[in-house]
C-alpha cells in the first residue's frame, strides 16, 4: 500500500519547475538540471541508485561494531568541542536505558545546541565502534522521533541517489518526500486496464519507488514504471513511423546495371546470412512502402557489403544516398573503402564532415544532384545540407546518434528508405525496446575461414614477453593496434596510461627497430587518413591509438590488439575493439593489460577471454552493467531507460509494444 501523508494546503503540478520548492533557487536548480531534473515530474521520476534497509532497530546492549544498525535514543547531554585545527564537533551522549553511546558529528558543532536538545528522542543510523570500553558512533544519519509521523532518513527502507556536488542526500530525500504530499498524480491508464496487466496505479508506483514499505512493493513499482517507459518509447517510434514511413516512398530497381555488375565481380562468395539479409533489404526497396530496417550483426560479419547492395540499388534508380557515421574517423574510413570498392564505376562520392575545408562547394554539388553518394557525420543533417534527390539513408552505428538527429536526416528528401547498421549485438529485449516497430535483420554468420581471436589477460610481470611477441609478429609482416584510454596525462585519473607517453616510451626503447605511429581524434583529417593509409599498406608495425579505431577500420594483416587499462572498458566496447583484428584467415590475438583488477573487472575480462560471440557477450554485459550504459543510450538521447530490466522484462516489453501498436493505449 502507498504511504499515507498528511494533507497540506499547497499543491504542485507535475509540470511545475522544481524552483517552486522552497529551498531550490537558481543555483540548486542548475545543479539538478545537470542530472535531468527540471520539473516536478523529473524529480519524482528520478530513481534511487540503491536502497538501505534501516529498519533493524536494536539496543545499545546488543550492538555489533561490524554492522550498521538503527538506534532509538534519548539525548542525555550535548556539547560543542573545538579542535586544535579550528574544526567544531558536536558530542552527544544518548541512551536507550540499557547503556549510553556518544554520537560525534565532525564539522557540525551547531547540532549540539540547535538539534540535539536534552530529553528529545532521535533515530540514529550508522556503524558503532567501541573505544576504551565505551560505545561511539561517528557522523550517523539522524532523525528526530515524532509520534504518528513518517520517517524519511531512518527506521525504514531509505533511498540513496546519485547527486551532483552541492546537493545533499538529506535535502534531496526531503524534497521528494514533501513533494509527494503536495502533488496530485493522475493515472492515464484506467484501473481495469491495470488489473488486466497486473500493474499498480501510477501514484502508488512513484511513491514506492522512493519510499517503499517492502522490497516487494519496490519491484511492483519498477514494473509499472518500466511498462510506462516502454510505452513512451514505442509511442514515439509509432508516431514517427506513422507520419513519416507509411507513405508512398520511392520504388528502387533491384536488377539495375550497377548492382548486377557489382555482384558479378565479387571475388568471394557471400555467406547465407548476408544473402538472406540482402534479399530482405532489396525486397523492401522494391516496394512502394518506405523501408525502415536495422541490420544487426557481430563485428566482421559483412554489414557494409550488404549496405553497398542497397546503395547501388538506389543509385541505379537515379537517387542520391546519404551514409552517416558517428565519428570522423569512421566516416573517413567508409569514404576510402567506398572509393576502393566502387572504383570500377564512374560514381561521384564525397565526404562531408566538420573538418572538410571545401564544405560549401560540396553542399552546392549535392543540392545540384552532381553527387551520387554522400558520406559524413552530423554535417549531413544540418539545415545547410540540401539534397537534390535523396532516396536512401544509411546510418552506421546508429545508436550513437540521438533520435532527433536521425530523424532530421531521414526527413530530408522525399520519403527516402532508411537502413540502420549496428555492429553492437544486443539482446532481443533491448532491440524490441529501442528499435520500436523497425524491421530487424540479423547477420549471424561470419565469412568462412575466420578464426576466433585468442584473448589473454597480461599481468605486469608478463609485459616483456608481450613485447617480444609483438616484435616477432612484426617480422612476419603482422601489425598491432596498441590502444590507450586517454591521449595525455590526467590529474583526475592518474591510473590511466596516456597514449602519447606510452607511444614515446616504447617507440624509443623496446620497439626502436619497428615502424610505429600514433592515431587519435585531435589529428586533422589529412593526418588521420595518412596514418590509416600507411597502416593498411604495411608501413606501420605498431599503431598506438585511442578508441577512434573502435569501428570501421579494416586491416587484414593487423593480427594483434593490445588494450591498456582494459579494466576501464565495458565488455561490449572491448569486443568492438577486438573486432579490429581477426579479419582474415590469420590467427589473431587480443591482449588485455589491466592496471588495477578489481573483482568485477576480473570477471568482465575473463568473460571476454572465454567468449567470442558478440550476442552472448552483450547478454553478459547487460547482467554485469545493467541496461543504463550498455549502449550509451542515455548519452545518445535514445532513452533514459531508468526502470527497464532487460534480464527479466521481456513480457512487459512485448505487452507494452502490443498495446501501443494495437492502439489499446
Amino acid at each position: 500500500m502507498p504511504i499515507r501523508y498528511k494533507t497540506t494546503s499547497t499543491s504542485y503540478s507535475l509540470s511545475d519547475l522544481v524552483t517552486v520548492l522552497p529551498e531550490i533557487g537558481e543555483k540548486r536548480a542548475k545543479k539538478l538540471s545537470s542530472i535531468g531534473i527540471i520539473t516536478i515530474k523529473d524529480l519524482l521520476h528520478y530513481p534511487p541508485r540503491r536502497y538501505e534497509d534501516r529498519r533493524r532497530l536494536t539496543s545499545i546492549k546488543m550492538l555489533n561494531q561490524k554492522s550498521e544498525c538503527t538506534l532509538l535514543l534519548s539525548v542525555v547531554k550535548s556539547r560543542i568541542v573545538y579542535t586544535s585545527k579550528g574544526i567544531t564537533q558536536s558530542r552527544i551522549i544518548l541512551t536507550d536505558e540499557t547503556e549510553k553511546i556518544e554520537a560525534i558529528f565532525w564539522g557540525r558543532g551547531y547540532l549540539a545546541n540547535s538539534v540535539f536538545q536534552e530529553g528529545k528522542k532521535f533515530f540514529l543510523f550508522g556503524k558503532p565502534e567501541k573505544y576504551n570500553g565505551r560505545w561511539t558512533i561517528t557522523n550517523p544519519e539522524y532523525e528526530e522521533f515524532i509520534p504518528e509521523e513518517e520517517n524519511i532518513h531512518t527506521n525504514r527502507i531509505v533511498p540513496i541517489y546519485t547527486l551532483p556536488d552541492g546537493i545533499s542526500l538529506r535535502s534531496f530525500r526531503r524534497w521528494v518526500f514533501e513533494t509527494l504530499q503536495k502533488v496530485k498524480i493522475v493515472d492515464p491508464l484506467p484501473s481495469e486496464f491495470l488489473q488486466e496487466r497486473n500493474l499498480v496505479p501510477l501514484s502508488e508506483a512513484i511513491t514506492n519507488l522512493h519510499f517503499p514499505n517492502t522490497l516487494e512493493y519496490l519491484e511492483q513499482s519498477r514494473r509499472r514504471l518500466a511498462y510506462d517507459e516502454v510505452v513512451q518509447i514505442q509511442k514515439r517510434w509509432s508516431k514517427w513511423k506513422n507520419t513519416e514511413f507509411d507513405k508512398n516512398a520511392c520504388v528502387h530497381k533491384t536488377d539495375g546495371k550497377l548492382l548486377s555488375t557489382f555482384r558479378s565481380n565479387l571475388k568471394f562468395k557471400l555467406t547465407r546470412a548476408q544473402e538472406k539479409v540482402i534479399g530482405e533489404v532489396l525486397n523492401d526497396m522494391s516496394s512502394p512502402k518506405r523501408m525502415f530496417r536495422l541490420i544487426q550483426g557481430d563485428v566482421g560479419c559483412g554489414k557494409t557489403l550488404v549496405a553497398l547492395h542497397a546503395i547501388l540499388s538506389a543509385v541505379d534508380s537515379g537517387y542520391q544516398v546519404a551514409v552517416m557515421a558517428p565519428t570522423e574517423v569512421l566516416a573517413e574510413q567508409h569514404y576510402l573503402n567506398f572509393l576502393n570498392a566502387l572504383s570500377a564505376f564512374s560514381l561521384k562520392i564525397v565526404l562531408l564532415t566538420s573538418s572538410v575545408k571545401n564544405a560549401p562547394e560540396i553542399r552546392k554539388k549535392i543540392s545540384k544532384g552532381e553527387v551520387d553518394i554522400i558520406i559524413g557525420t552530423h554535417a549531413l543533417f544540418q539545415e545547410s545540407t540540401i539534397f537534390n534527390k535523396l532516396g536512401l539513408v544509411v546510418i552506421d552505428e546508429q545508436h550513437r546518434f540521438g533520435v532527433l538527429q536521425r530523424q532530421k536526416l531521414c526527413m530530408k528528401g522525399h520519403c527516402p528508405d532508411v537502413l540502420y547498421l549496428s555492429a553492437t549485438p544486443i539482446p532481443r529485449t533491448l532491440a524490441l525496446t529501442v528499435y520500436g516497430g523497425m524491421d530487424i535483420s540479423v547477420i549471424d554468420e561470419l565469412p568462412p575461414g575466420r578464426q576466433p581471436v585468442k584473448t589473454y589477460i597480461i599481468r605486469k610481470e608478463k609485459r616483456d614477453s608481450l613485447y617480444k611477441f609483438i616484435i616477432e609478429q612484426a617480422k612476419q609482416g603482422k601489425a598491432t593496434y596498441w590502444i590507450c584510454p586517454s591521449i595525455e596525462e590526467s590529474e583526475s585519473r592518474e591510473d590511466l596510461k596516456p597514449l602519447l607517453n606510452i607511444y614515446s616510451e616504447l617507440s624509443n626503447s623496446i620497439f626502436l627497430s619497428l615502424k610505429t605511429d600514433v592515431l587519435h581524434g585531435r589529428l586533422s583529417f589529412s593526418e588521420k587518413a595518412d596514418v590509416i593509409r600507411r597502416f593498411a599498406e604495411g608501413k606501420i608495425d605498431v599503431l598506438f591509438c585511442t578508441t577512434v579505431i573502435e569501428v570501421g577500420i579494416d586491416v587484414p594483416h593487423a593480427t594483434s590488439l593490445v588494450v591498456e587499462n582494459a579494466e576501464c572498458f565495458g565488455l561490449s566496447q572491448l569486443h568492438q575493439l577486438r573486432g579490429r583484428v581477426g579479419r582474415s584467415s590469420l590467427q589473431s590475438y587480443c591482449f588485455l593489460l589491466p592496471n588495477k583488477l578489481a573483482q568485477l573487472s576480473a570477471k568482465r575480462l575473463k568473460i571476454l577471454c572465454s567468449i567470442n560471440d558478440g550476442f552472448k557477450i552483450s547478454e553478459q554485459d547487460l547482467l554485469l552493467r545493467g541496461q543504463g550504459e550498455i549502449l550509451g543510450l542515455r548519452q545518445s538521447g535514445e532513452s533514459d531507460l531508468k526502470f527497464i530490466d532487460f534480464s527479466k522484462d521481456l513480457h512487459i516489453i512485448q505487452q507494452a509494444r502490443d498495446d501501443v501498436f494495437s492502439d489499446k493505449i
